[in-house]
């Protein structure tokens, strides 16, 4: 969850920085990541939730209770006390433009940290109110994470190139035609491979395409205009280009691998094939080239002795 409104304030920092807007927004972002950072811990060091990844014991429930109470409220008072000093420079001109992406990056940034933080405090909650501790599963988070997952992704591949206050037409058209290409050939490849029956992977590869796109024209149009300036060779051009702008071009990589990493996910949980099977002795089964047998069963040894053997056949 902080990680999640960590990114959402990298990206609405670049708007404050070019227009002054949102600096309500960015500062409580930035108070939001320090308090979720504390309420993490304290769901694994107080005990309060039963979870592979939690351990402590619950004699640090109350302390942390109160320290993220004083957390939120000092938050707020700061925000309600200088909001005047926080009032945004400009307005969104366009919709059709790199704030108004930015800022719907932020939406579904936030809004998959909502989602992680009601499945995640659910029980709690429940046991608060009703008295019964209930939990939600995977299918309830896929319900929701996968679509948001999809929106940024396509956002990802978005933002790089278009332009900030108001993208024309003509602009749009130049700037979208390659990532838009290379979405359409993925979809081609993947129905001509008859891998196309999972529609979310599909979507989540063709989203992905699109990032790829787009960020292959934004490094390769960055590179042609730095060997056509400094008569460069292309590898050269390109090292000298990222080196001038870490920050432009470290961001465009660090899209890929946001990419990257929802095209395994979607993979590994779309096209995994799993199976349990039961063999009694003298019993095979056939799976994938191979062929195995069930020839006999190997009786447990107790502590201080010494397996029998069995003899192949």
């Amino acid at each position: 969850m902080p990680w999640l409104t960590g990114t959402a304030f990298l990206h609405s920092l670049m708007i404050q920085e070019k227009r002054g807007m949102l600096k309500v927004w960015n500062v409580s972002l930035v108070l939001a990541t320090g308090t979720l950072a504390i309420m993490g811990t304290f769901l694994v060091r107080s005990g309060v939730l039963n979870s592979i990844h939690a351990f402590g014991g619950a004699t640090l429930g109350v302390p942390f209770v109160v320290l993220i109470g004083v957390l939120i409220s000092g938050s707020i008072y700061l925000v309600v006390s200088r909001r005047d000093m926080l009032r945004s420079e400009h307005r969104l001109d366009s919709l059709i433009s790199r704030e108004s992406i930015f800022i719907a990056n932020n939406i579904v940034l936030v809004g998959l940290c909502f989602v992680i933080f009601w499945g995640t405090y659910f029980p709690l909650i429940s046991e608060a109110l009703t008295g019964q501790e209930a939990s939600v599963g995977p299918p309830w988070f896929d319900r929701y994470t996968v679509p948001l997952a999809l929106i940024l992704v396509l956002l990802s591949g978005i933002g790089p190139v278009i332009a900030w206050r108001r993208a024309t037409l003509a602009n749009a058209r130049r700037n979208f035609m390659v990532p838009i290409g290379a979405a359409l050939l993925t979809l081609l490849v993947m129905v001509a491979t008859g891998v196309s029956h999972k529609p979310l992977a599909t979507a989540m590869f063709c989203c992905a395409a699109f990032v790829f796109g787009s960020v292959g024209q934004e490094f390769y149009r960055g590179t042609r205009a730095r060997r056509a300036m400094a008569g460069e060779p292309a590898p050269r051009a390109l090292l000298a280009l990222v080196r001038r702008n870490r920050r432009r071009y470290g961001g465009y990589i660090v899209h890929l691998g946001i990419a990257v990493l929802f095209v395994g996910v979607a993979a590994s949980s779309s096209f995994q094939h799993a199976s349990e099977l039961g063999l009694s002795p003298g019993q095979s089964t056939r799976w994938a080239p191979t062929r195995s047998a069930m020839s006999g069963q190997r009786p447990r040894s107790r502590p201080g002795t010494t397996p029998p053997t069995r003899a192949r056949r």
